[in-house]
């Protein structure tokens, strides 16, 4: 049994269940709106098809050819995708501040799930700031930077971590992915001039809600023949999942953030039986 501050007792795993229910009731709601978002997105391109054109610059001697759409995404979107990232991080504070309840009743006013700038790091961080019991199951999160140092980290985490810390500057564009790919069905020969070029996946210009195919100049060849896109929309303005599919992205950290959220209780029950 773990004494909490106000001298009573955890009695039940039904207790520390409770105590585990705000993360949960978040989780749901996330989930939510994730489902709202696909059915906002389906309903955006279903209404702004895109249109294939092709913009000539005289003074370079290109040709770019370009996938546009009449509108952006709504604003419902782009509202929904930062609120969904910025409760994933809660989410996390939440289930790391519950299992500090059960294991020693304090109740921290300013303690977040870890995450480091390095598996050092990240290990001194919690050895110096997480109770013993919860020590061994945080630094099997590994949340560091995938790039930082010889050992990979929880890259999916901390991105999410990242992002949430820039919520406010998250906003949404139209993205293109090549859905199937045929020997033969992309021609692209280089011409005369210089510039160009051939986007494979297709490039997304996000402050004009753009998809650029490619540039050509004169006695060139780009020939998107048989070729599928698959067209969506992606996470742009703070970096982390830069250019992602939003439902992707967030289904992917919905389930990480689950999982982690599991662990955690799942070693606070333990640690009570």
């Amino acid at each position: 049994m773990f004494e909490r501050s106000l001298g009573l007792f955890i009695t039940s795993l039904n207790e520390i269940v409770e105590a585990f229910d705000s993360p949960r009731l978040g989780l749901t709601q996330i989930k939510s709106n994730i489902s709202e978002i696909e059915q906002l997105i389906g309903t955006y391109l279903d209404a702004n098809p895109p249109k294939l054109v092709q913009v000539t610059d005289r003074k370079a001697s290109l040709k770019t050819f370009k996938i546009t759409f009449d509108s952006l995404p709504p604003n419902r979107v782009r509202f929904l995708t930062a609120t969904s990232i910025s409760e994933l991080r809660h989410c996390l504070d939440q289930a790391t501040c519950a299992a500090v309840y059960c294991l020693s009743g304090d109740e921290p006013a300013n303690l977040y799930f870890p995450k480091g700038n390095s598996k050092n790091d990240f290990d001194r961080r919690i050895e110096r700031g997480y109770p013993e019991q919860l020590q061994e199951v945080f630094k099997g999160f590994r949340v560091w930077p995938a790039n930082n140092g010889e050992q990979l980290g929880n890259e999916l985490i901390s991105d999410l971590i990242k992002a949430a810390q820039s919520k406010h500057r998250i906003y949404c564009r139209a993205i293109g992915t090549i859905s199937h790919l045929e020997l033969g069905t992309i021609r692209f020969e280089q011409g005369r001039g210089n510039g160009d070029v051939c986007h494979i996946p297709p490039k997304t210009d996000p402050a004009k809600n753009e998809i650029i195919l490619g540039s050509i100049s004169p006695g060139g060849l780009l020939l998107y023949h048989d070729c599928g896109i698959a067209y969506s929309v992606g996470i742009f303005g703070v970096g982390a999942f830069e250019g992602n599919r939003i439902c992707t992205t967030l289904e992917n950290a919905w389930l990480e953030v689950k999982r982690i959220i599991d662990c955690i209780e799942a070693t606070v029950s333990t640690d009570f039986l």
